[in-house]
């Protein structure tokens, strides 16, 4: 099995602990793009064009970043706004443990039947 080495990832971006943090969470190409997105959703929930025009990003390009981070649970789409799933990365990790948890939970159960057909 791999291991995260966050520090490791650190080191090799001169100081950047948010490139580490979104490079552990597995974005290696376009960081600086969706960092730019979670510093500004950090600010206030935008829409769309409102967060295209923030972050300088073409409304294409960024929805295609969106849908990135809403499939890896990062933001979440309501009320017609994107939001961070908490203003703090650490919420943002302990949301993604939760989910994680959940889906351990149900993987689980889900072996347990398996198991059982083959006996």
């Amino acid at each position: 099995m791999q291991e995260i080495r966050i520090f490791m990832h650190y080191e090799k971006h001169s100081g950047s602990l948010e490139y580490a943090f979104l490079e552990a969470l597995g974005f290696d190409k376009n960081k600086d793009k969706f960092a730019k997105i979670i510093e500004e959703l950090k600010k206030n929930p935008q829409s769309s064009p409102e967060l295209s025009k923030s972050t300088g990003i073409s409304r294409n390009a960024l929805n295609y970043y969106l849908e990135v981070l809403l499939a890896r649970g990062i933001v979440q789409h309501y009320n017609h706004k994107f939001h961070l799933v908490g203003t703090q990365f650490t919420q943002i990790v302990q949301y993604i443990e939760t989910q994680t948890a959940q889906t351990m939970k149900e993987l689980k159960e889900l072996a347990k039947e398996i198991d059982k057909k083959q006996k």
